[in-house]
């Protein structure tokens, strides 16, 4: 596939910066966003990125990547708003609760 998409990841972690490398070098246009673009950019992880940090309200794609972590995806997704509408959401998100140690079990349904 040759790059000239727009993709907007949403999530910051190591899931998000994978996907967002990876689709750059492919020479996709790739924006990650965050919450806080300038409190995301002073994380050690962040620091040397290439990586373009946008808003969450801000960004504007043709393709869309979630990758947030599951308990930040309906946050995400809603504060992305109306620009998700009529695009490809592709869903990476974890739906997992480490709330009582490893392994972790699913929050959203039973434990397997």
């Amino acid at each position: 596939m040759m790059g000239d998409m727009r993709i907007g990841i949403l999530g910051t972690g190591a899931v998000g910066r994978a996907f967002g490398r990876v689709l750059s070098e492919l020479g996709h246009e790739v924006t990650i966003g965050t919450r806080d673009p300038e409190a995301t950019r002073a994380r050690d992880e962040w620091a040397d990125s290439p990586l373009r940090l946008a808003a969450y309200a801000d960004l504007r794609a043709d393709l869309w990547i979630n990758a947030t972590s599951g308990h930040g995806a309906l946050a995400a997704l809603q504060a992305v708003g109306p620009a998700l509408d009529g695009k490809v959401v592709i869903d990476t998100s974890n739906p997992l609760d480490f709330s009582h140690g490893f392994p972790p079990t699913l929050f959203v349904s039973n434990n397997d």
